[in-house]
Order: C-alpha cells, then structure tokens, then sequence
C-alpha cells in the first residue's frame, strides 16, 4: 500500500528521503554528462556495429579510469572459456572463481559481489560477440542478461557495470 509521501513523491518526481541517510548521485551535473552517461542511460549493455566505434568509446573509458575487460569472443570455443576469460579480466573478482565459471547462476551470484578496486566502474568489451551468440545463443543471453541485472543493483550502490557489445 502506497503511502501519502510516496504518492506525493511520484507525484512530483521526487525520491522519497529517510532522515539520517545520505544519497549521492552517480553524475554530479547536466554539464558533466560523459560518455558514461550515454551508455547507461538506456540500459547496462550497449551494441556497436563498428569497432573504431567501439575502440573510442573503450579509450574515453579508460581516460575515466574505468576497467576495461576486452574479451574477443570468436576465441572463445565454449561458455566456460568465456567465463575464464571475463573472470580473469577483473583483478578483484571475489572468491569463488571455480564456481563463477561453473554455470551462468554461479556467475550472476559472483558478479553480483565483484570489487570495483577504485575505478569509477567496470565495463566488459565483448568483440565479434554474433559469432560466440551464433554458436551459444541461450548461454549468450544468459551473460548479458547477468551483467545487466547485476548493473542496476550495483547503481544502487554508486557503481557502475557495463558490456559494451561489438558485432
């Protein structure tokens, strides 16, 4: 049952506040906007059709002190290579690696609980990603369905976690 307060919130566009809590925005400014903002406005994970697009926007990127994961996908023969190799991208992955690489839930949970290590976030570049989805089209959706689902918990949490799709 909805509250007055909250009515009244959705009602003007407002997030309803708790006293003692202390809420920090993820962009500071209509002015700071970056590419950041672009690529997650709409969703945690972005398709490129050009990879000089792509490769600009994993530049501006790390210039923003993001960790960029690149994993070429037409190297990877099966689902646990993929895992293995987006694992192995991430410095601060949490314990539990064997089981982050065992299936898709065990990845989801995992990604779920990854470190950010300072960066400002973590973005998973995925190249030639038609040809892995060609091959394994249900394992396929499942990962970036994981990493989409796990982005918007950790914007809850002031952090931020794409994939960047080129195909």
């Amino acid at each position: 049952m909805l509250t007055d307060s909250v009515i009244s919130c959705a009602v003007f566009g407002q997030r309803p506040r708790q006293p003692g809590v202390i809420h920090l925005p993820l962009f500071t400014s209509h002015a700071d906007l970056g590419l950041d903002y672009t690529l997650l406005q709409n969703g945690a994970v972005s398709l490129f059709f050009r990879q000089a697009v792509l490769e600009d926007a994993i530049l501006w990127l790390r210039e923003h002190d993001y960790l960029v994961v690149a994993v070429d996908t037409s190297a990877c023969a099966t689902t646990t290579a993929l895992r293995v190799a987006v694992v192995s991208g991430v410095p601060d992955w949490p314990p539990g690696t064997d089981m982050a690489v065992s299936g898709a839930d065990a990845f989801s949970d995992t990604l779920m609980d990854i470190e950010f290590g300072g960066h400002e976030g973590i973005a998973f570049s995925f190249l030639h990603f038609d040809d892995f989805a060609g091959r394994h089209s249900l394992d396929a959706f499942h990962l970036l369905d994981s990493i989409e689902s796990r982005a918007r918990w950790h914007l809850l949490f002031g952090h931020r976690l794409m994939a960047l799709v080129q195909s």
